[in-house]
């Protein structure tokens, strides 16, 4: 099975290139990166099958996140709609430009290690349901 959370080192070399279409590619990399490691603690850790697929499954793990009564789950929630949001950005907003996206990737490399944080701490101690 292929591990997202590989994107990480695709974002790390993007980065490295000049020109706004490999910022904007890097952005979307680190999202995935984070976003499909996220959806798997939800599926095989937390049996919550229903985000395998279907309409807006990106949203809806954003907001099932966000609407937990865990803090940790809550935080990454957050971190994970802001990292959703700015990949939004980088793949339709044309209206954005290099400058914009060099000054979000120190911004979108912060978020990311501390949702891999998160993401470890609830791995580790989930907050099952009783």
């Amino acid at each position: 099975m292929f591990d997202f959370s590989n994107f990480e080192e695709v974002g790390d070399y993007l980065v490295k290139i000049d020109g706004e279409a490999f910022k904007r590619s890097a952005i979307s990399r680190y999202y995935y990166s984070l976003f499909d490691p996220v959806r798997l603690y939800l599926i095989f850790v937390l049996d919550e099958y229903e985000f395998r697929y279907g309409k807006d499954f990106h949203k809806r793990i954003c907001k099932r996140l966000i609407d937990s009564q865990d803090d940790t789950e809550a935080e990454l929630g957050l971190i994970l709609d802001e990292l959703r949001q700015l990949r939004n950005d980088a793949d339709y907003n044309r209206d954005l430009g290099n400058d914009y996206f060099n000054e979000k990737l120190s911004d979108v490399k912060s978020s990311l290690k501390l949702g891999f944080e998160q993401l470890n701490a609830l791995k580790v101690s989930p907050p099952y349901r009783l």
